[in-house]
């Protein structure tokens, strides 16, 4: 494991939700995550662009996901030598207070909860939409059907509420 690696697995298990598979589904899943994480002011060095799926993407997370579980299955995890500072641990709070409770909905619903939030901070972060509303919901919906005003601006909450937005974001009715 490297570095990034170590990190990566360090803050996953301390948020609680350890690395150790590789479906589509954890795929996803830890795509939200670290994506959130980095947003909450942890840089762990990951880049996010647009996909076609209408959601951002980070290909080289898979890459270290996938060495992390093959180092785990020949019981090799050099994580367990190292600690997740306290200053991380602050940063994330929120994020493991506010979102990382709900994989209680179960990992599909889990998933959409993180890429909504991971979509929306991605759009409004890189001004990618107008701020208005309408514009944002018709942008989510795309990738999530169900999605409304409502579910946008509590979304828009969850996003100040771990630090990942640091102000309320005005957008226009």
């Amino acid at each position: 494991m490297d570095r990034r690696e170590i990190e990566l697995k360090l803050i996953t298990d301390f948020l609680g939700v350890p690395i150790k598979s590789t479906t589509e589904m954890d795929y996803r899943m830890y795509q939200g995550i670290v994506y959130l994480v980095q947003a909450c002011g942890v840089n762990l060095g990951y880049y996010y662009h647009w996909s076609p799926n209408d959601r951002p993407v980070c290909p080289a997370l898979f890459a270290d996901i996938d060495d992390i579980v093959l180092a785990l299955t020949h019981d090799f995890d050099e994580s367990r030598h190292f600690n997740l500072s306290e200053q991380i641990r602050l940063k994330l709070y929120g994020l493991k207070k506010r979102v990382i409770h709900r994989q209680s909905l179960g990992q599909y619903r889990f998933v959409q909860e993180l890429e909504k939030l991971m979509t929306l901070h991605f759009l409004i972060d890189r001004n990618l939409v107008p701020r208005d509303i309408e514009t944002v919901v018709a942008m989510m919906r795309k990738h999530n059907a169900r999605i409304d005003k409502e579910a946008v601006k509590t979304a828009i909450g969850d996003l100040v509420w771990i630090g990942a937005l640091p102000f309320e974001v005005d957008l226009k009715e």
